[in-house]
């Protein structure tokens, strides 16, 4: 099988497969889900820590990502400058002042991972004809954990191009849970 100029594996029926690119133009799966949310997470993370190439590949062998458009910043700043529409936003947690991630899913959408890179704290901005569709404002602290979230809402959207109002929290958030009730012992 062919998938984007490179050579596939055989895969599980059934599930979303993970693959990683290998030399010689050749594919390699390296993990499962029977969950796409879960597939996109993980094949996104990997991309993002390790600078691979990941796709993911639904049940019926189509790729629904691909990591080969990221594009990654340097270790030393940023490698683009932070959109206008990104700028505007108010966010509450960092500032847009680098882009780290990239990823042009089609000619419309794009995900953006955003933040401040000194301060370690990350946005995910989903754009559409350059305006911002929708958008984190959770403070993740590691660009990679923004990026899965991105990831995930993005394919949560459709084809949507003008701005989504969501009072629904991320459920992937990086924060940490508080235990809201207490457990009382008899003395």
């Amino acid at each position: 099988m062919t998938n984007n100029g490179l050579i596939g594996p055989a895969h599980q029926p059934g599930v979303y497969n993970i693959d990683c690119a290998v030399a010689g133009g050749r594919w390699t799966c390296v993990g499962k889900s029977s969950d796409e949310r879960d597939a996109l997470s993980m094949a996104g993370q990997q991309a993002a820590l390790t600078g691979g190439r990941f796709r993911v590949c639904a049940p019926d062998e189509t790729v629904v990502f691909d990591s080969a458009p990221f594009s990654v910043a340097s270790a030393q700043g940023s490698a683009y400058e932070t959109t206008a529409a990104a700028k505007a936003l108010k966010l509450t947690y960092t500032l847009a002042v680098d882009e780290c991630y990239r990823v042009q899913f089609d000619h419309v959408h794009q995900l953006a991972v955003i933040g401040d890179m000194a301060n370690a704290s990350y946005e995910w901005v989903i754009e559409a004809h350059e305006k911002i569709v929708a958008h984190s404002n959770e403070g993740h602290g590691d660009a990679s954990c923004a990026l899965r979230d991105g990831l995930i809402a993005y394919h949560g959207l459709g084809d949507v191009t003008e701005a989504v109002e969501s009072n629904v929290p991320c459920v992937l958030s990086s924060r940490p849970f508080v235990l809201r009730d207490r457990l009382l012992l008899d003395e």
